[in-house]
């Protein structure tokens, strides 16, 4: 009892004493012996073991090994006793004994195994499980769980695999009424289950098939009964207070199982579903447990959460869905019942949980169409709803329709899925082509099953005529009820409901099965009918039947409605657009079905086509019916329908009215207009401002579309409902039957008509004539006062007069006087039109721009455009008579647009307003009309033409940078585009004319830098250069200052540079940079020299286009010397010339002292000269100094360097300190350089100063412990020191002065961060891993030094830190082991092998447990710590070259896929396994083989190492002895297996071929597996042989050639032998022996071979051919080559199959050619293998178009977007992309030559413009990288080889200016880049590069004699590789120069007169090749220019 209050602060613990005082608990078993014992005597002594048990098991854990040692003895000797304890009649009794089992279990993994091995497994055993007690207590059956459940819970995996398989065990608790069980017990199963079976830690090792044993259809039926629990509460529930304790219980089961169920049924990584890509179409059998289970649950109708558990079931498992519904107990036979209505339910729920687009879609592999679309059908149609269940559910209505909706929008997603063209282009698997077939036959499927629109139009009109019938009813019954009574009869919701399903269907038939609609002789224009009521017009329609009628017709074509059909008014019917137009106003209640209603209008009028291009004066006529008052509406639209249907039924004779009144327009026109004054004054203008040319030749750019709406504006500016509607308003007004609202409403819609007109003299026109001919009448009447307002306002566009047209009385006169005296009206069109009938002087009032920014306060975006259109009308208005065009454009603007919030309405309002504003002809007609000469026709005076150039110029420009940027948002700049160009052309035009009038230079320069931000780049650079190109007078102003025109180049180029790095768009030219740089020396311009800095920065191969007299300019002011560094570094002239103004300097040191930045510029000397620069000569030019310039700078920078005194005074303030270390390795750098120049530059010795060099060098050299103390884990520190104690310790007699190896260790090892740095895992992501194996590293040198400091006291640390594995890290580990060993200290005599933290935790447990308990660790521990993934790619990967004891470390390199950290090493693996097999141990064979132990063993026999081969001999008979005296299910066939390879082993020590091993290895693990397929075929072909016969492969051609059901599994089994074991050539030459190869190929070949096996053919193709006879044996006798050839022309290959094709070429080429030829060519893996893969469909693509497949013209786009593409997230992928483009060549691309050439038309262009983007995008990417020499030279090559070739391609790359930088700059990098001297590399890649920009510039130059003489001067015919380097670097300065456009090489002429300057007055000739080159540069110069000049002057003469 006292053991059952324990552990307790205040008991004497019992139990811990007991165990401290005898550790086996031989008392307590003392008295279990004997024959016979009373059960009480046993109830307490199990007691007792049980109490101890329990508390081994938890708090006492540190004694567990002292509880599995009594478990043991148990077990050995009274398991009989306990298990005949379990047949007693006393229940009490056998509670307790099964309570002690469950503790002895409780033990541990290895306790519960053996207490499972020693039971015996009877019916009454697995009675107890049925054993309950009725009251309710703990009974025998609660025991017997617990007992079976401690197994669960403490064995590990391999154990719960045997308790899952083993019957009537676990199960018997599942199947004896679990329902009626605890609620803690069901929760203690579930919990159990779950944690150990379904998310077990090893989940691997229990594997499916034994989930799918042990999960049965019954057991899940057993579990899914706890949806009715019925048992016993004994826990507390967490529910509301509603609910009573035993309700909430049931709750609480109900979710427990319920989610157990969904782990255990959904989940395909650890549940029982398997995964059917084929969703159950392939006919296997799946998941059949499932669908047993499923089929059961018959509640799932009437239960939500068995609903949800079936849903959920087939969501995850749709393979099932067919056969389910096939064997299901629900009916689905359309029936007005509770139960059919339940089934629909679940059907709704099931297919809704289904993915929306069917995941057929996502499958990688092409599948035919039929089976596509059966795979489709699974998810998106059910079985049960074919033809009859619609035709007899359409009687049932409501339901059936809903499920007719749902599949057909399941239909409609698939199928707009399917059409999406971008989905399927890069699709491996599907073709757009093909998904178009599949449509169609998918559109097919359904029309079988789905009813026809007859049946559906049907019940909509059976509904209408019972709704007429009963209204009928209710008007003559029903009269006295009230209104709101009526309308709640009407529209009923459910029929409301009903009407809008069927809407709803009628709608997706349309998208989806559209041949329905097409083939329909039915009138659409009929539903309205049942929607809108003609004698219940004033009613609202629902929202929901006007919005599904809306999409409806807006979807349908306009055919299908017959929307103008007029049944006559005798008949009390109206048409079906005037219902249309009553639904527009009656959708007052909701904006959005108003919008709608609006929408399909104008959809139904624009369908007419009669109002084709004018449909905007639609809009006019429809929205103003909306401010009408709801009792005038009526009448508005019965008039507008009217009109409507005499224009759509008779359009001819109202558009013949408009073109008559156009050409009565054309014949007045000229008559409006003032004409010319005379011929005098036309001459004077052009005098004065320049030919005035016709503004037609400013609209030759306008695209076709544009120009010929115009031309339709023009014929028909308004519509033909224009003269329709005064038509019928005049039979109106003489009927005397025209209302006044039908007199406002047309004159307000005219009106607003009127102002959308750009030229309104026809419509003004055509008023005036239905006017007059409305007067003439005999029987009219006096107008209607709006009438007259509105003839008055429009008159004024008129020619004639007003009273023309009315006559103006009294009171019309008064009226008028009215309208003038009226205040200023709130609206602001009415505002703006008041003002403008007043005249120009109401907009000069101060009360004008108060009123009108009131009226625009109340502005609404509806009436903005028309506002917009206003202004314009009354700009061109002004415009004609010249009178407020100023004011106008300054004070009317529209800046409330910045303002608006931009949401999609006011995204078509902006366009709209911009569109409007800015193309309208007056705007685009004046801008900068007369600074470009195109003035329109006018007939003003020259001033007054200027001044209304100028104001209207001014007033765009305002209106331009106002909403420029918004119109950039808007991606509209096209609608600017017209202003751009002319300001780019004006700009232009007056550089050209620099001598003009001082305000129009002003206006053309004010325009351009406020608008050259959105021009293209081009343009911009074009004036730039313009600029540059200006005299220097015209950019300077009083000498020194910036002109307008200096100003303008400072703006433009400040703004337009980039920063450095990046790549900017500006380019300019040699002289732009003559010319800037003149301009630089010639001002005082801070901002000039940051530009001129900005440029160079950006583009440093300009430097060799800038002056010398920069670079002088910026060292005689001392300022901005950073960009006279720039000028040195990059530039071999101005670094000479920087020489000599040194040279010349008297006084360089006071300009050093008093110029810090003079500094930098001297280093910025020093690096660029001590590059050997073969432009300067190398000789001693300057006789007289007796040095060399850059050996003097040398000297003075290194002689500051090496002021030691100041140098010891900082070592001493930084002794102790983190910046020591980096303050002594500068010191060591200065000195060693210090030496290496004194001994190559001094030949004479210099005892003194390399004596005290050398002393200094050693005292840097001493080691000392601060060195560690900050940089322990820094790795390269690490490196370095080791490196230096290499070469330091190497002398033993001189090591003796220095510090002594035992101190270097023990400071190494004694360090605070040792431990931190060696015990760190190699998973980390920081740099701790590469610290690691330095540290290591510097251990094994200091060990090998000096062996004496090993201590087996190092063991724990070395093995904690030990990882086993082929890491270079754990390798060196193993050596340094090794030397321990040397040392006689072994890890035998340590007695412990493990490694990693399980050593550094039993170290732990160590030395927490006394000598007496501590125990060296099992073989099981040993076993269990060797991961399952690394031994298995150890197998697979076995390293056949590793040597059994390494001498020297040797790195092996990782795989492409594994790395070596995933690998174990088979140095310490071979060693531990003869280990743990020794005789006198105690082995668990099946623990051996199942942890794949035995099968690296097996491998290890086909090593190259004889030692390694004899340590596998060694371990394998050793588990021979122990495998004959184990106990286990395989034993047998497992030493059958040993024996056959017994057998077949002749000769001692024979190294067995890998594909043996490899197979041995996988038989060994399928013998372990015999729930497995394979298990009976691989035991049949064992049995049937005696040994293995190594000169076959084993069993090959039974397994490929199989004809069983799995014959795929059995393939695909042997493939993956041959895949792993093709790794040396004996396995090659059993292949080749056997004609495996022969086999392989020809069944990849044939159709039988599926996608998988082709790949796998592919991989052991690949495998073989890493050996190098069979890559070459494959390669001459297999034909692989020819193979892959056919298989890739005959296949639609994927991405995975390209793959590996694309990776067995590499692995044959490389093989074939060696690793030189590989490491040559760069190739550092196959990663892009899928990028590769892709450039070769895209390939495949192209020789489709070729031949003709594809017959459209190949467009530029598509090459471009190529370019785009490639230029997105391919950083790391660069260069593999630019080595397949290297490789395409023109002719590649040809079309076939059997085929005539008229058929490629356009051929030649494909060529030129795929290379014109290759190239684009090859020098852009390779200008933009770091250079690289590989890649360069590649690419040079193929520079070479197509520019030659092909004169339009070097044409293309000639014309475009970003390319010729690119390459330039690419030309510049390469002659730059610093490579050794003596680099034949760079020597040739620069003459490669040099000879291609000669050519090219051959192309362009081809004439002159120049660039002939240049090439003779600078490349001689001699090998000498000086000259050679020298005239190349010379002849790099020319083509720099005359490739940016520069006629005479200046700065190359300025090179050569600093090289031989003095060099005449020298007596002694120069040896430097040089100096004779720039000479012969001069005299060919100086000739050419000579007779350049005689040329000039004999023109002159002759002139």
């Amino acid at each position: 009892m006292t053991a059952k209050k324990l552990p307790c602060a205040n008991l004497y613990d019992v139990v811990e004493g007991y165990i401290k005082i005898s550790a086996e608990c031989s008392e307590i078993l003392l008295l279990l012996e004997g024959d016979t014992h009373s059960e009480t005597e046993l109830m307490l002594i199990f007691q007792s073991l049980e109490m101890i048990f329990l508390r081994t098991a938890s708090d006492l854990s540190h004694f567990t090994m002292v509880g599995s040692t009594v478990v043991k003895k148990i077990v050995s000797t009274h398991m009989k006793l306990l298990q005949s304890s379990l047949c007693s009649v006393n229940r009490q009794f056998v509670q307790q004994c099964l309570r002690l089992l469950a503790a002895m279990v409780s033990q541990g993994a290895d306790s519960a195994r053996e207490i499972f091995s020693s039971l015996v497994y009877t019916k009454t055993l697995s009675s107890l499980a049925r054993i309950r007690d009725k009251t309710g207590r703990p009974d025998v059956r609660m025991a017997y769980i617990q007992f079976v459940l401690s197994f669960m819970m403490c064995g590990d995996s391999s154990l719960v695999g045997h308790i899952l398989d083993t019957k009537d065990f676990l199960t018997e608790i599942l199947n004896t009424g679990l329902k009626e069980d605890r609620i803690s017990i069901v929760s203690l199963i579930l919990a159990t289950l779950k944690t150990k079976v379904c998310f077990s830690i090893n989940w691997r090792s229990i594997s499916k098939s034994q989930k799918v044993r042990f999960f049965s259809a019954s057991t899940l039926a057993q579990i899914a009964s706890l949806y009715r629990w019925n048992g016993i509460l004994d826990t507390t529930t967490f529910h509301s207070q509603e609910v009573t304790q035993q309700e909430g219980g049931r709750l609480l089961v109900r979710d427990l199982v319920h989610n157990f169920l969904l782990d255990v049924c959904c989940s395909h990584k650890y549940g029982i579903s398997f995964h059917d890509p084929s969703l159950g179409t392939a006919m296997r059998a799946g998941n059949i447990v499932l669908l047993q289970f499923v089929v059961g649950l018959k509640q799932a109708a009437e239960d939500d959460l068995l609903a949800e558990l079936l849903v959920s079931i087939l969501k995850c498992n749709p393979d099932i869905l067919p056969r389910y519904f096939k064997e299901t107990h629900f009916s689905f036979t359309p029936r007005m019942k509770g139960a059919w209505l339940d089934s629909i339910a679940l059907l709704k729920k099931i297919y809704q949980a289904q993915p929306e687009v069917s995941q057929a879609f996502q499958l990688q592999e092409m599948l035919p169409v039929p089976r596509l679309l059966s795979m489709v059908l699974v998810t998106s149609l059910p079985p049960v709803c074919n033809k009859t269940f619609f035709t007899q559910g359409l009687k049932v209505k409501q339901l059936t329709l809903s499920v007719l909706v749902f599949i057909l929008r399941r239909a409609q997603k698939n199928i707009e899925y399917s059409l999406k063209r971008p989905v399927w282009d890069g699709s491996d698997s599907h073709s757009p082509t093909s998904m178009e077939e599949f449509v169609q036959l998918y559109r097919e499927a359904l029309s079988k099953v789905l009813p026809d629109v007859i049946s559906i139009v049907s019940m909509w009109q059976s509904l209408s005529k019972k709704e007429k019938e009963e209204g009928e009813e209710n008007t003559g019954a029903t009269g006295s009820k009230a209104p709101d009574e009526v309308k709640t009869e009407e529209y009923d919701p459910a029929l409301i409901q009903f009407k809008a399903l069927l809407l709803q269907v009628l709608r997706l038939y349309h998208s989806v099965v559209p041949h329905f609609i097409s083939q329909s002789k039915f009138d659409f224009s009929k539903l309205l009918q049942g929607i809108v009521s003609v004698k219940e017009m004033r009613n609202e329609v629902p929202p929901v039947l006007q919005y599904q009628i809306l999409q409806l017709a807006l979807e349908l074509p306009a055919s299908k409605f017959s929307w103008f059909l007029n049944p006559g008014p005798a008949r009390g019917e109206v048409s079906v657009f005037y219902q249309l137009l009553k639904m527009f106003i009656s959708s007052s209640s909701s904006s959005h079905l108003r919008t709608s209603t609006r929408k399909l209008v104008l959809k139904v009028l624009k369908d007419s086509g009669v109002f084709e291009h004018t449909w905007r004066e639609l809009e006019l006529w429809v929205d103003h019916l909306l401010p009408l008052e709801p009792s005038q509406q009526e009448e508005a639209i019965q008039f507008l329908d009217q009109v409507l249907m005499k224009v759509v039924c008779n359009p001819y004779e109202y558009m013949d009215k408009v073109v008559a009144m156009v050409q009565e327009t054309v014949c007045l026109q000229p008559s409006v207009y003032i004409k010319f004054r005379s011929l005098d004054s036309c001459y004077c203008l052009k005098d004065k401002l320049g030919v005035f040319a016709d503004m037609e030749d400013r609209g030759k750019g306008t695209e076709k579309t544009g120009s010929s709406l115009t031309d339709v504006l023009q014929t028909f500016p308004f519509s033909a409902l224009v003269p329709a509607v005064l038509e019928a308003r005049n039979k109106l007004l003489l009927c005397y039957c025209f209302a006044a609202v039908l007199c406002e409403y047309m004159c307000a819609a005219l009106c607003d008509i009127l102002h959308s007109q750009r030229d309104p003299l026809t419509l003004c026109l055509t008023l005036q004539h239905y006017d007059k001919e409305l007067l003439s009448a005999e029987n009219s009447r006096p107008p209607h006062s709006c009438l007259t307002s509105f003839c008055l306002y429009y008159s004024q566009w008129l020619p004639q007069k007003p009273e023309e047209t009315w006559p103006l009385s009294s009171c019309l006169l008064q009226l008028s006087h009215c309208i003038a005296a009226a205040p200023p009206a709130v609206c602001f069109p009415a505002f703006l039109k008041m003002c403008y009938s007043e005249g120009p002087d109401a907009f000069l009032r101060d009360s004008f721009k108060s009123a009108l920014e009131r009226s625009m306060s109340t502005l609404q975006l509806s009436q903005f455009t028309g506002a917009v259109t206003q202004v314009l009308l009354y700009l061109k208005s002004f415009v004609d008579a010249f009178s407020m065009v100023c004011f106008l454009l300054t004070s009317v603007q529209i800046p409330e647009l910045v303002n608006l919030n931009l949401f999609s309405a006011v995204f078509q309002v902006l366009l709209f307003v911009f569109n409007s504003v800015f193309t309208h002809p007056v705007l685009q007609q004046w801008f900068l009309a007369v600074e470009l000469d195109v003035v329109p026709h006018h007939s003003l005076e020259v001033d007054r033409v200027r001044q209304l150039c100028v104001q209207l110029t001014q007033g765009v420009l305002n209106l331009l940078l106002s909403f420029a940027e918004t119109v950039k948002a808007l991606n509209a700049l096209e609608l600017i585009s017209p202003y751009l160009s002319a300001a780019h052309q004006a700009m232009l035009k007056e550089l050209q004319h620099s001598g003009r009038y001082v305000l129009i230079a002003l206006n053309c320069q004010d325009t351009f830098l406020a608008l050259y931000d959105y021009m293209e780049p081009s343009s911009v650079n074009e004036v730039l250069s313009a600029l540059l190109l200006l005299p220097q007078s015209s950019l300077l102003a009083d000498g020194d200052k910036l002109s307008l025109y200096g100003h303008a180049v400072l703006k433009v180029l400040t703004k337009s540079s980039a920063p450095p790095g990046k790549i900017n768009t500006l380019y300019l030219s040699s002289e732009n940079l003559r010319s800037l740089a003149t301009l630089y020396t010639s001002c005082h311009s801070a901002q000039l020299e940051n530009v001129l800095l900005q440029v160079l920065q950006r583009e440093p191969w300009n430097a060799k286009l800038v002056p010398t007299d920069v670079l002088l300019h910026c060292l005689q002011q001392c300022s901005n010397l950073d960009l006279a560094a720039l000028l040195v570094q990059n530039c071999s002239t101005h670094c000479l010339s920087f020489e000599l103004w040194c040279l010349e300097q008297s006084d360089l040191a006071d300009i050093t002292a008093k110029n810090n930045s003079f500094l930098c510029l001297l280093t910025s000397y020093i690096r660029q000269a001590v590059t050997l620069d073969p432009c300067r000569p190398k000789d001693s030019q300057y006789k007289e100094t007796n040095r060399r310039p850059e050996y003097c700078f040398w000297k003075n920078v290194l002689a500051g360097l090496m002021k030691w005194q100041l140098a010891d005074s900082i070592t001493e303030k930084l002794a102790n300190t983190p910046e020591e270390l980096h303050w002594r390795e500068s010191l060591l750098t200065a000195a060693l350089h210090w030496l290496s120049t004194t001994y190559k530059e001094q030949k004479t010795p210099q005892f003194t100063k390399e004596e005290v060099m050398l002393k200094r060098l050693k005292t840097l050299l001493v080691c000392r412990s601060a060195l560690f103390s900050y940089r322990y884990q820094d790795q390269r520190f690490l490196v370095t020191f080791n490196t230096l104690l290499e070469l330091v310790y190497k002398n033993v007699n001189a090591s003796k002065e220095l510090l002594a190896i035992e101190a270097l260790h023990m400071m190494v090892t004694s360090h605070s961060l040792f431990l931190p740095t060696m015990l760190s895992s190699q998973n980390e992501t920081d740099s701790i891993p590469e610290c690691k194996e330095a540290l290591v590293s510097l251990l094994l040198t200091l060990v090998k030094k000096c062996p004496e400091v090993c201590n087996s006291n190092h063991f724990p640390v070395l093995l904690a830190a030990y990882g086993a594995t082929l890491n270079p890290t754990d390798q060196k580990l193993l050596l340094l082991l090794q030397e321990y060993e040397k040392k006689n200290i072994s890890l035998v005599e340590f007695q412990c092998l493990l490694w990693g933290p399980a050593a550094m935790n039993y170290q732990k447990t160590r030395k927490c447990l006394g000598p007496s308990l501590w125990q060296q660790p099992s073989s099981e521990q040993l076993l269990a710590q060797l991961a399952a993934d690394r031994m298995l790619n150890t197998v697979a990967l076995f390293p056949l070259h590793r040597r059994l004891v390494p001498q020297v470390f040797h790195c092996l390199t990782s795989t492409r896929l594994i790395p070596l950290l995933c690998l174990y090493d088979p140095c310490f693996l071979l060693p531990l396994f003869s280990f743990i097999l020794r005789p006198e141990s105690v082995v668990d064979c099946q623990k051996f083989v199942s942890c794949h132990a035995l099968g690296v063993t097996v491998v290890a026999l086909s090593s190259y190492d004889h030692k390694m081969r004899s340590a596998a001999y060694h371990v394998l008979c050793s588990f021979y002895e122990h495998l004959e005296g184990a106990h286990f299910r395989e034993k047998k066939q497992l030493l059958y297996l040993l024996d056959t390879v017994k057998n077949g082993i002749q000769k001692q020590n024979l190294k067995v071929p890998f594909v043996h091993t490899t197979y041995i290895a996988k038989v060994a693990q399928q013998i372990l597996r015999p729930e497995d397929h394979l298990y009976p075929v691989i035991n049949r072909f064992l049995l049937g042989t005696q040994c293995v016969d190594l000169n076959r492969v084993p069993d090959f051609f039974r397994l490929f050639y199989s004809f069983d059901l799995e014959h795929k599994l059995e393939r695909d089994w042997m493939l993956n032998v041959l895949e792993e074991g093709m790794m040396d050539r004996l396995s090659f030459n059993l292949c080749e022996q056997q004609s495996i190869y022969h086999t392989l190929l020809g069944f990849c070949s044939s159709p039988l071979c599926d996608q998988h096996i082709q790949i796998q053919i592919m991989n052991i193709l690949r495998k073989s051919a890493h050996v190098i006879r069979a890559a070459y044996d494959l390669t001459k006798a297999h034909g692989v080559l020819t193979w892959i050839i056919q298989i890739t022309e005959k296949r639609c290959l994927n991405g995975k199959l390209l793959s590996a094709v694309i990776g067995l070429l590499h692995s044959l080429w490389f093989t074939n050619l060696g690793e030189k030829e590989s490491s040559r060519l760069g190739v550092q893996s196959t990663r892009a293998a899928d990028q590769q893969g892709d450039g070769l469909v895209l390939r495949e693509t192209d020789k489709e178009k070729i031949r003709g497949k594809v017959s459209s013209k190949p467009s530029q786009s598509c090459l471009e977007h190529l370019c785009d593409v490639a230029d997105g997230p391919l950083d790391e992928c660069k260069s593999m992309l630019m080595n397949i483009l290297t490789n395409w060549e023109p002719w590649h691309v040809l079309p076939n030559p059997n085929l005539r050439s008229s058929d490629f038309p356009d051929s030649s262009s494909l060529i030129c413009a795929t290379a014109h983007n290759i190239l684009k995008w090859i020098l852009k990417t390779l200008s933009e990288m770091s250079y690289d020499q590989s890649n360069t030279c590649t690419v040079l090559k193929w520079l070479q080889s197509v520019l030659l070739s092909y004169k339009t391609i070097a044409d293309s790359l000639l014309s475009n200016e970003a390319m010729r930088v690119h390459l330039l700059r690419l030309y510049h990098q390469t002659c730059e880049h610093r490579l050794h001297e003596k680099s034949i590399s760079k020597l040739d890649a620069v003459e490669l590069f040099t000879s291609i920009m000669m050519h090219l510039l051959e192309v362009e130059r081809s004439s002159e004699a120049l660039h002939k003489s240049m090439i003779k001067a600078c490349l001689h015919t001699t090998t000498d590789e000086g000259p050679k380097r020298a005239g190349l670097k010379l002849l790099s300065l020319y083509i720099h120069e005359l490739w940016s456009g520069a006629k005479v090489p200046q700065l190359l002429l300025t090179h050569a007169k600093l090289v031989t300057r003095d060099r005449k007055k020298s007596q002694k000739s120069s040896k430097s090749p040089v100096v004779h080159l720039c000479k012969d540069i001069l005299s060919a110069l100086d000739s050419e220019l000579l007779t350049h000049s005689s040329h000039m002057r004999s023109s002159t003469v002759l002139y």
